[in-house]
């Protein structure tokens, strides 16, 4: 089990809660001619399309946390090592952090959270993620993995 973390524009997935809202609001006053509605799902499910269908409007793939492992970053052309993407988080106040559910985490919290799975026990995947990528995988100075391409 694990989560994806993206650099997204602050008011795009918003757009797609204030959406999922509506609908709740419209079921529960018995609007929809439907027995049965789960907001949180078609809000996950818009927000999906978004980041799938228009990766550029809904933001930039930070990485992955997954249970046990350290944190892997997905690289760009500009983007090769944890440094760089706490700079292109801090430069940008027009973005936030938001995870593949689409909720928020500050710029704190999501350190905290990666610098955290780099120091404990987590398991270092990083020779088995390069032997079963296609994709180049490396480590950045501070011993971050990153992996080129796209990975959920």
């Amino acid at each position: 089990m694990g989560t994806n973390y993206y650099l997204c524009p602050k008011n795009h997935a918003k757009d797609y809660s204030k959406v999922a809202k509506i609908l709740k609001i419209e079921f529960v006053q018995g609007n929809l001619g439907i027995s049965s509605i789960n907001y949180k799902s078609i809000e996950n499910h818009l927000n999906n399309i978004a980041r799938d269908d228009y990766p550029d409007q809904y933001g930039i793939h930070i990485g992955k946390s997954s249970m046990g492992w350290k944190f892997t970053f997905h690289a760009t052309d500009e983007i090769r090592s944890f440094k760089q993407w706490k700079e292109k988080i801090s430069d940008d106040k027009n973005y936030e952090i938001l995870d593949e559910y689409g909720d928020g985490i500050s710029d704190r919290i999501f350190y905290s959270l990666v610098d955290q799975k780099q120091k404990d026990e987590s398991k270092d995947h990083f020779h088995d993620v390069t032997r079963l990528s296609t994709d180049e995988c490396f480590l950045d100075d501070e011993g971050f993995i990153f992996c080129t391409g796209e990975f959920s």
